[in-house]
Parts: structure tokens; C-alpha cells; sequence
């Protein structure tokens, strides 16, 4: 999934800026048996600085590159 969020203001006046940011998020299934898979899934695999808050220069990010692997039961 690649998203885009374009450049937005913080508050209603519009003092506060949050940049615009793209990331790319995949997920990859490999079945390894009957009704076995393994499943790889990473969010934000350009490690993207996400800023969803900027307060008065008082800046919150978003998550950062996260990666995660497991194995699957059932369909």
C-alpha cells in the first residue's frame, strides 16, 4: 500500500504546519503446508518522519518502520 498525505495545518489558524509524508506499506503470505502459512507484514518501509502533531513547534511522530513475521492457521 503506498499512501500519501499531503501537507495540512494543525489548528484553524492554520499557524501550525504538518508536512506531507509518503509511505509504503507491504505484507507477503507463503503458504509453507496445508492451512500453514507464513506471513512477513512491515508498515512504513522507508522509515517516513510521520508528523501528526506540531504544537507551537512541539512535534509527535508517527510509527516508524515496523516489521512483523508469524505463521498463519486455517484460509
Amino acid at each position: 500500500t503506498l499512501r500519501y498525505t499531503a501537507r495540512q495545518y494543525e489548528d484553524d489558524l492554520q499557524s501550525d504546519v504538518l508536512p506531507d509524508a509518503l509511505t509504503l506499506d507491504a505484507l507477503a503470505r507463503l503458504p509453507i503446508g496445508p492451512g500453514i502459512s507464513l506471513v512477513a507484514r512491515g508498515e512504513n518501509l522507508f522509515d517516513e518522519d510521520v508528523v501528526t502533531r506540531n504544537a507551537g513547534g512541539s512535534i509527535d511522530l508517527g510509527t516508524p518502520r515496523t516489521l512483523w513475521i508469524g505463521v498463519r492457521f486455517g484460509q
